[in-house]
């Protein structure tokens, strides 16, 4: 992130999203069911799908992390990046999986909305 950049939405977002995927995991309660962020997720497929397809990266983050970057991490970065552009109005910058991904973030309950 720029030197001069506020983390504060950021952190904020993450603090949010982190705990719909841990809520994700309660059997009693189906609001979070497509918020998890594992390999076999929803959210995951698709990030793995929009790596594949070359619309993103995780290797340099992980190389500046020294192989510490994890895949859950890099899901809640991606699905921030992906709120983030929709946020400022460039969603037709999106590509297919981001699009797919914005439809799960925007129809789970408690995602801030525009």
């Amino acid at each position: 992130r720029p030197d001069n950049y506020c983390a504060v939405w950021e952190e904020t977002f993450h603090t949010v999203t982190e705990a719909m995927n841990r809520l994700s995991d309660k059997d009693d309660d189906l609001t979070f069911r497509n918020f998890k962020f594992d390999k076999g997720s929803s959210l995951g497929k698709l990030m793995k799908a929009d790596i594949n397809e070359g619309s993103y990266e995780t290797e340099r983050q992980n190389r500046e992390e020294r192989g510490q970057y994890d895949f859950v991490t890099a899901v809640n970065e991606w699905i921030h990046q992906i709120w983030v552009c929709w946020i400022a109005g460039y969603e037709a910058r999106l590509s297919r999986a981001q699009l797919r991904a914005l439809d799960i973030i925007r129809g789970t309950s408690g995602m801030p909305d525009r």
